[in-house]
């Protein structure tokens, strides 16, 4: 069932324009619709560490196509807070610290259960939806990692 996914842990720096590469990302996704292995929390958040560092955090042989498979790659990596603490270290102390670009784990309406992986935008949270980027308030945020800097 696997996908042959394979973790590789980001440089603590961003690259020098990273703010051009990450605003083509928002761009990019604003209007992409949710959609498994494609454009979903974990592969939107691959994509912006990319976009800041450089390095893409994830890599897989071939894309997991449904929520169960999807599932399954975050249980067979620890979890998705192991994994993200694999990857970027300690959690920030509180997500109120979180800055544009930065990992957020917010709670899914749809499956409370699991957490959903998002960006930080100034002040509020974007993750892929059914229409596109969703947004909230930081607030809403439990738990966040900086990307490609230090705490």
């Amino acid at each position: 069932m696997s996908v042959g996914l394979q973790l590789f842990v980001p440089p603590r720096r961003r690259v020098l324009d990273w703010e051009t590469r990450w605003a083509a990302l928002l761009a990019h996704m604003e209007r992409r619709p949710f959609a498994w292995g494609v454009a979903d929390c974990c592969t939107f958040a691959a994509a912006n560490v990319e976009a800041l560092t450089g390095v893409a955090p994830m890599r897989f042989s071939e894309a997991w196509k449904t929520q169960g498979q999807a599932l399954w790659e975050v249980i067979h990596q620890g979890g998705i807070r192991f994994a993200l603490g694999h990857l970027f270290g300690d959690p920030l102390l509180t997500p109120l610290l979180a800055q544009r670009g930065d990992l957020v784990l917010i709670e899914q309406v749809a499956d409370p259960s699991w957490p959903g992986l998002a960006v930080c935008e100034a002040g509020t949270w974007c993750a892929p939806g059914p229409l596109g980027l969703q947004r909230g308030p930081i607030e809403q945020a439990q738990t966040a990692w900086p990307v490609g800097r230090e705490a």
